[in-house]
């Protein structure tokens, strides 16, 4: 198994489900009108996200924040990501 694999199933994955569940929980109204929202058909453009590795790591070092306040957290790192649209 590559570097790259095991960073994302041993650190990258579990980080994902601990935040989202924690969403889920910590917002659930706002959970609920996005899940409505992106469970319907949006077209035929997909926004995806690209990130360094480097910056996976930090966010994974600040995840008692994204716990916390996810909405600040995910804007500290808005200027290391590049989004695009398939």
């Amino acid at each position: 198994m590559s570097d790259a694999d095991e960073f994302i199933q041993g650190e990258l994955v579990p980080f994902y489900k601990r935040a989202f569940d924690a969403f889920k929980q910590n917002h659930h109204a706002i959970y609920s009108v996005l899940d409505s929202f992106l469970s319907t058909p949006v077209g035929i453009i997909r926004p995806y996200i690209i990130l360094e590795k480097s910056t996976l790591e930090r966010m994974i070092q600040d995840e008692p924040n994204f716990i916390k306040d996810p909405f600040a957290t995910k804007i500290k790192y808005h200027r290391d990501m590049t989004i695009k649209f398939l």
